[in-house]
């Protein structure tokens, strides 16, 4: 319903050659959607941890922390696998 209400307030004023400012209606509206949004991810998310069972701890983890480090380090002048592969040939047996 709020974001029939933001998009109708958009197009009308897009319909109306592009004001200088957006109009009051389509800002009000705008920030009316985003705000019940946010409210709606932060509500799903309480509920998620307040349920949160010993299986689904980890996955609550995982979306917290986000994504895992590259499990290998980066070496200095060595981009693309070929390369990669010949760094570790000279470092671990070096001639």
């Amino acid at each position: 319903m709020l974001r029939k209400a933001y998009v109708s307030a958009l197009r009308s004023w897009e319909r109306d050659l592009f004001d200088a400012t957006l109009p009051a209606s389509a800002r009000v509206a705008r920030c009316a959607y985003f705000k019940a949004l946010k409210k709606a991810k932060r509500d799903y998310w309480s509920s998620f941890l307040a349920t949160a069972t010993p299986q689904t701890v980890w996955t609550a983890k995982k979306l917290a922390v986000g994504r895992p480090p590259p499990r290998f380090a980066e070496l200095p002048g060595a981009s693309t696998p070929p390369q990669l592969n010949q760094a570790l040939l000279n470092h671990f047996f070096p001639s």
